[in-house]
């Protein structure tokens, strides 16, 4: 019955550490594949955008832009960041790794830019100046780009180069 009873407590201590590596793995994979929806979301309508502005549908072009913006922004695919059982150890690594964050940061911010610039080419192909100006102003603070003609050079460059994808 010892025996029994032994073998019975080493399976229900399997099950329950299993359980909870389980749990661990599928929080963190849960993770990762709203990233990769993200992303791929973010891809989709840029590419939905090139394809609209080179048939001439310039409102979709600006949509798509929009939705993009959207998403760099996490107004949308936010994710609720929950207390897991690897912070206590991951939050002595965290210090090394917030150099990588401000990189991260600052490579969306271009992102951001650059989507703003295209915006503002858009904007300018279909005649609305002001919008135009305000899109451009958002991408030289992003970009940390002064000189406006530059930013549109720079858009127009991205815009007829995606023409010919």
């Amino acid at each position: 019955m010892r025996k029994y009873i032994q073998t019975l407590g080493v399976f229900v201590i399997g099950f329950i550490i299993g359980l909870i590596f389980y749990g661990f793995l599928s929080v963190k994979a849960s993770k990762m594949y709203l990233e990769i929806i993200r992303i791929n979301y973010i891809i989709d309508q840029e590419s939905s955008a090139k394809r609209a502005f080179k048939n001439k549908r310039l409102e979709e072009a600006v949509c798509n832009y929009l939705n993009v913006l959207d998403v760099l922004n996490k107004k949308t695919f936010s994710k609720k960041e929950i207390w897991s059982i690897d912070f206590p150890l991951s939050a002595i690594v965290l210090e090394n790794i917030q150099n990588k964050i401000s990189e991260k940061e600052k490579a969306i911010k271009i992102e951001k830019g650059i989507i703003h610039a295209k915006l503002g080419f858009i904007y300018q192909k279909m005649g609305l100046t002001e919008k135009s100006k305000e899109e451009y102003i958002k991408a030289s603070q992003l970009m940390k780009i002064t000189d406006f003609k530059k930013i549109q050079k720079f858009a127009e460059k991205l815009l007829i180069g995606e023409n010919a994808l």
